[in-house]
């Protein structure tokens, strides 16, 4: 299910039952969703109410069908005289994990501070997967998927990982001004975007913000019609025991296929 699921502390979940802590002495916390067949009507009249403003911000005027054929069509490949031919797999997962990611971080009391879709190409978004705010606190979030791999392993390290390349300098793009430019059109923040901007600046100037200072969150989605991940998480301490972060939240999502995501989209773009 995609909603009413719930953060639990890692020594809850883990086997033999593990206590990790972050650097305030806040145990990591944990978040197993599992998504099969089809959503709950509840879950979809959730997406169909918010996924204007999570694309495009709590000031757009698109219809919610308008955006989700936006979307719908970023997954086709361009040309052949209007033939549609789906984009890779892995790009169509990848977009159905950042999105469910979106969608349960939401409804868990965390605010969108960035838009889902690019604002300068048809794709995915640059910079960090994905920037939130809960009680006055800022949270970087990058999603990492798979459907080759039988655990949530390598893409809990990868996604920890590619945080860390990101806020230490070792990326080509400056992550900080790709947020600022989101959190502009998200919503209207304008602390949070002087916040944003000025960590642009440091950044820019070799000064980097550490992971040790940062709260992070790790998606993970392994996609696979038999679940083979599902009861990963009680290994899940094996994975990030050296991890630095200040505070780090873990969402591991079960996805039996990304069809699901694609009939959601066709759905929202036919229902007015």
């Amino acid at each position: 299910m995609l909603l009413g699921n719930e953060f639990k502390p890692i020594s809850q979940v883990t086997s033999p039952s593990t206590l990790l802590n972050s650097k305030p002495g806040k145990e990591l916390e944990v978040l197993v969703a599992v998504l099969q067949e089809e959503l709950t009507e509840d879950e979809f009249a959730f997406i169909q109410t918010k996924l204007v403003e999570i694309a495009k911000g709590v000031d757009s005027t698109f219809s919610c069908e308008t955006v989700a054929l936006k979307i719908y069509n970023s997954l086709f490949k361009s040309g052949n005289l209007g033939a549609k031919t789906l984009k890779s797999r892995k790009h169509i997962i990848g977009f159905a994990a950042e999105f469910f990611l979106i969608c349960i971080l939401r409804e868990q009391g965390y605010q969108q501070e960035f838009c889902y879709r690019n604002l300068e190409e048809n794709s995915a978004k640059k910079g960090f997967d994905g920037l939130y705010s809960k009680d006055d606190e800022m949270w970087l979030v990058e999603s990492k998927s798979t459907y080759s791999e039988e655990t949530h392993e390598s893409r809990i390290v990868a996604a920890y990982n590619g945080l860390n390349s990101q806020l230490s300098g070792q990326t080509s793009n400056d992550p900080w001004e790709n947020a600022a430019s989101h959190a502009k059109n998200a919503r209207p923040n304008n602390s949070l975007t002087k916040r944003l901007e000025e960590y642009s600046e440091s950044y820019m100037n070799g000064n980097f913000i550490t992971i040790s200072d940062s709260n992070i969150i790790l998606g993970s989605t392994v996609v696979n019609e038999e679940l083979v991940a599902l009861g990963d998480e009680i290994h899940f301490h094996n994975y990030v025991e050296k991890h630095q972060a200040r505070k780090e939240n873990i969402i591991a999502i079960n996805l039996t296929s990304e069809d699901l995501f694609i009939k959601l989209l066709e759905r929202l773009k036919n229902e007015s």
